[in-house]
């Protein structure tokens, strides 16, 4: 089991009290670090860093108070999904196990191994020849192929994907626009 909600809450003030003082840190620096500054300009006040730690007021602590409170509530809501969501698996797990063996017939059209539809596969292949052959992939090439995405198994989509993304890492095809995603 992960950890419990006042965990992440726990975890989520140790972070924003980190950043905190990282951006703290960075504000206050070393006096080294301070530009060298014009004649004309007034000199930059040395601040030392102990004496700023104790008094330092943030000049909207509201915005930052609903800031934490964002991130809190979004790190929960989080973990909040992904527990429902191993409970929903672990019930779907228990039905499973209960529910009767497919027939043969049903199992052999579900195999990966199968081709769900050949003209998918074929019109596929065609699109990805097509773009090799003129070089370039474009939008409409990923929308065309994406398509067929439902209609092909995942050896037969790892297969186009391997063909594509070979030929642009060999730069033998230019992709102007998006990748598909298969």
């Amino acid at each position: 089991m992960g950890p419990g909600p006042s965990n992440i809450l726990l975890i989520g003030v140790i972070a924003v009290q980190i950043a905190g003082f990282g951006l703290l840190w960075t504000r206050v620096g070393d006096p080294g670090d301070q530009p060298v500054v014009a004649s004309g300009d007034p000199p930059r006040p040395v601040i030392d860093v102990g004496s700023v730690v104790g008094a330092t007021r943030f000049p909207d602590e509201e915005l930052l108070r609903e800031s934490v409170r964002a991130v809190i509530k979004q790190e929960l809501d989080a973990y909040l999904a992904e527990r429902e969501q191993s409970q929903d698996r672990a019930v779907a797990a228990a039905g499973a196990s209960k529910r009767p063996a497919a027939s043969p017939a049903r199992a052999a059209a579900q195999r990966p191994d199968r081709p769900r539809d050949p003209q998918a596969v074929e019109a596929s292949r065609a699109i990805v020849d097509r773009a090799l052959a003129a070089g370039i992939w474009t939008d409409a090439d990923s929308s065309a192929l994406l398509a067929y995405k439902f209609q092909l198994n995942e050896a037969e989509r790892v297969e186009l994907l391997e063909k594509i993304f070979g030929a642009i890492n060999s730069q033998r095809l230019k992709p102007v626009g998006s990748l598909p995603s298969l």
